[in-house]
């Protein structure tokens, strides 16, 4: 019998302790869900972005593309336009980015350049930089193809803008004290850029003096002299982590090497989240221009988590070498102070695709050209070649006293 009350209590005492919780959850608040993304705010640096970087980076990689190809504000510098969204824009009219400061020039004069001027001189704060009139676009040859068509643009967000100048990275001068400084210090990361610091590529196409309308539908589009430029890819890096992040857009209508797919596992596949009519259209940019830009991939480290070098490259960028890896280059991205200037190592790939487009017969746990740089390319304690945070434009394009250079003996 007492087995038998007791038993009868235990229970009683669970269903009213089951109620108690019952009670305590119908009564208690709804834990707060994660507030989205302010669409009118720059991503880049805060925890949330880090954290989506490395979780989903090709939604990532979208946040960052609708940003910076939203329209700006007329007469000013890295300002999304109030209340516009990507969809709505005017034709021939900047977009954010295109309003960064312009950290490439024309060819090796850097003409233009409102970062690295060719007199070498402090380029100003960035509340200077002439947005009032709307100033010129300068396309620049590509440095690796010198002989090529003028095509390219390079541009750099106020964070990183205002990390060059404090460090006085815009001259030879500066470089060679930022050097010196380094050394003195022992300091292999004496060159960092904030988290929120971005750099962008952009390569445009000649599409003639009077394109078709139903060409011009298709491409973000702006009037340079006499002739039209198609926007036809676009390379975003963000500092957002300690390898940077890396994206690549293409325009779709530009032809991709053979063994060398886009992916992107937002709209790739009839079950994608945000896939639009055809595979790689981002759902909501159809019937917009931007419709026909597809996100090539994304890079956030050297190797993915089986181990394989990861691979990223813009197929007119990085023509002729397009089975190559931005992160394991741009780790190149270094100086070193000589009597005869600076010199830099190479930023070209050790190993060219072959005339048909394919990738190197070498293996790819061979080749240079992927996975992580071997130490010994900067020399002892990582000094002897100084990186310059993943950026190559001080490298290549301050006063061109730029040289090549054999790594590191």
């Amino acid at each position: 019998m007492a087995v038998r009350v007791l038993a009868a209590e235990l229970a009683a005492g669970l269903v009213m302790l089951a109620a108690t919780f019952a009670a305590g959850a119908a009564g208690a608040p709804t834990p707060a869900q994660p507030a989205a993304p302010d669409a009118a705010l720059e991503p880049g640096g805060a925890p949330a972005d880090i954290a989506q970087a490395i979780s989903d980076p090709d939604e990532y990689a979208w946040r960052l593309f609708t940003y910076v190809n939203t329209q700006a504000e007329p007469g000013a510098a890295g300002v999304a336009a109030p209340g516009r969204s990507i969809r709505d824009y005017e034709p021939d009219k900047p977009v954010v980015w295109e309003t960064w400061a312009l950290i490439s020039g024309d060819g090796a004069t850097q003409v233009g350049s409102e970062v690295l001027r060719p007199d070498g001189a402090d380029p100003g704060p960035w509340a200077s930089l002439p947005r009032s009139p709307e100033p010129p676009k300068v396309l620049s040859v590509r440095l690796a193809a010198p002989t090529q068509p003028k095509m390219m643009e390079v541009r750099v967000n106020e964070p990183a803008f205002e990390t060059i100048r404090a460090l006085g990275l815009y001259n030879i001068a500066g470089l060679r004290r930022v050097y010196a400084e380094a050394q003195s210090a022992r300091q292999a990361d004496f060159i960092r850029f904030p988290d929120q610091a971005k750099a962008l590529k952009a390569v445009w196409k000649d599409l003639g003096t009077d394109p078709a309308p139903a060409v011009l539908a298709r491409y973000h589009w702006r009037r340079i002299g006499g002739h039209v430029y198609g926007l036809s890819g676009l390379h975003i890096a963000t500092r957002d982590l300690t390898t940077w992040f890396w994206a690549d857009f293409e325009q779709v209508d530009d032809p991709l090497p053979p063994t060398e797919p886009s992916v992107d596992s937002t709209t790739r596949g009839p079950n994608a989240s945000d896939r639009g009519g055809v595979d790689g259209e981002r759902r909501e940019l159809s019937g917009a221009k931007w419709a026909y830009y597809r996100l090539r991939g994304t890079q956030t480290g050297f190797f993915d988590q089986r181990g394989q070098p990861t691979r990223l490259a813009n197929a007119v960028m990085e023509q002729g070498f397009e089975h190559s890896s931005c992160v394991t280059c741009h780790a190149r991205a270094t100086i070193r102070a000589t009597a005869k200037g600076i010199v830099t190592l190479s930023a070209n790939p050790a190993h060219g695709d072959d005339a048909q487009g394919r990738p190197p017969a070498i293996a790819d746990r061979l080749n240079s050209d992927l996975g992580q740089p071997n130490p010994a390319l900067f020399g002892k304690d990582g000094l002897t070649f100084l990186q310059t945070d993943f950026v190559w434009s001080m490298a290549v394009r301050v006063p061109r006293e730029a040289l090549k250079a054999s790594p590191a003996k």
